[in-house]
């Protein structure tokens, strides 16, 4: 689990783990966590694959895909150097509804709703 944080002024995102450390991808595509400030090489931008998805390519500041790849009889290799978008490069990702920002929005007798769907939830 990660918890990211939006670059101002950019659609990018980075992505921080528990022990306060980014996740940071270098120019081999080599994934590490151990940066405790952010820089390009930390920022990732979500690509939406289409509407009828809840799935997201994580690409990096070079242009390439974090992906992931399992070899039979061993463990799963996640890089960040995948030129295109396939299945092992959609990623699902989950907000917390408490992180979540509420639109003001009124039922019919003009009191604010606070209940949020999941379909709005997937939509950010």
């Amino acid at each position: 689990m990660w918890v990211s944080t939006r670059i101002a002024d950019s659609s990018r995102f980075a992505f921080k783990g528990h022990h306060g450390r980014y996740l940071s991808i270098d120019k081999f595509g080599i994934l590490s966590a151990v940066t405790e400030a952010i820089s390009p090489e930390e920022e990732i931008t979500p690509v939406h694959q289409s509407d009828t998805t809840r799935l997201w390519g994580l690409q990096t500041v070079r242009d390439k895909f974090i992906s992931a790849e399992e070899i039979p009889g061993k463990d799963v290799i996640i890089r960040g150097d995948a030129e295109t978008i396939g299945f092992g490069e959609n990623w699902g990702l989950r907000m917390q509804r408490r992180f979540k920002k509420k639109n003001a929005k009124k039922d019919e007798e003009g009191r604010m709703k606070d209940k949020i769907s999941r379909k709005d939830l997937e939509k950010l």
